[in-house]
């Protein structure tokens, strides 16, 4: 048996196939026929054509397939019949002209098969940014997991990931990245990885192109080698905002002379017009003394604010 190869995962199976010989050289007659029998191992019950079904391949679970240029193929296998998570058993066996039969028909011939049905989507993890709605002034790489074995046993094989992929949507026209540009075709780009992923493909002035405050949203999914694609995968939310906040001192004015104790605290305002006004995080003052050019040293407290 050729395909599958031993140990291999596939989501579906449309064709089996091998190779045959009868060592022409040795005297040998020509292989007429290879006779295929398929078990599935969760409960050890034989292909009937139709379904899993017998409890010995002799009840009418081989199935005859002639040969062309030593190489054969059996294509009766149904794949809805195949259960995921489970493994399955190729043998084979071989009859010359002479109806000389390999193993006298015992099987298995050589080389037979096993080889599991995995059916289930991988599933992906945003792991950086670490929620949604932080605000990022810069975005250097997106990154995260991808993982077949979630819920799944540790005897069971499945397939690996073999290719995760992002999408980034941003607010306001609803574009999409494409790899080098924002379109307005949705679109999936690959990340660098698979089980453990990152992206880091947009440069500061392409995130800059939308705007201050415009959310992006990002979508990843993942394909397995068996070829099961995801269907909807993680996203995660951030808002990107470049511009700086800018503030201003109200009190005490500018070169506005105060007498002892008339001063007794300091104001000002500050926005970042970017989120309208309303998301600074933090103020700081400094104080020096224009005659000895020292700064002022404030007591640190446990929380301190200015207005």
């Amino acid at each position: 048996v050729s395909l599958p190869s031993t140990g291999s995962v596939k989501s579906v199976l449309l064709t089996i196939s091998g190779t045959c010989e009868d060592y022409p050289l040795a005297g040998g007659s020509g292989v007429t026929q290879v006779k295929v029998a398929i078990r599935q191992n969760s409960d050890m019950l034989w292909w009937d054509g139709g379904q899993f079904n017998l409890g010995d391949p002799s009840g009418g679970g081989w199935f005859a397939q002639v040969p062309s240029g030593g190489e054969w193929q059996y294509t009766g296998l149904v794949g809805t019949k195949l259960q995921t998570h489970t493994s399955y058993y190729i043998m084979t066996y071989s009859q010359d002209n002479a109806v000389n039969i390999e193993n006298n028909g015992s099987g298995p011939g050589e080389g037979p098969s096993t080889f599991w049905c995995d059916k289930s989507s991988p599933t992906s993890l945003v792991l950086y940014p670490p929620s949604d709605g932080i605000r990022f002034s810069s975005m250097t790489a997106i990154s995260g997991t991808a993982s077949d074995r979630l819920g799944v046993a540790a005897a069971v094989k499945v397939a690996d990931v073999e290719e995760a992929r992002i999408r980034i949507q941003r607010s306001g026209d609803s574009r999409y990245w494409s790899g080098s540009v924002w379109i307005t075709t949705e679109t999936y780009v690959a990340c660098v990885g698979s089980n453990v992923w990152s992206y880091s493909s947009v440069s500061q002035a392409k995130w800059q192109e939308g705007g201050a405050g415009i959310t992006y949203t990002i979508t990843i999914r993942s394909t397995d080698t068996a070829g099961n694609l995801e269907n909807s995968g993680a996203s995660r939310t951030f808002i990107f905002d470049s511009s700086a906040p800018a503030s201003a001192l109200n009190l005490p004015a500018h070169n506005q002379t105060y007498g002892p104790l008339t001063l007794d605290a300091l104001s000002g305002t500050a926005n970042d017009t970017g989120f309208g006004g309303t998301d600074i995080g933090n103020v700081e003052i400094a104080i020096r003394e224009q005659s000895s050019g020292l700064w002022w040293k404030i007591k640190q407290t446990a929380e301190r604010r200015y207005e």
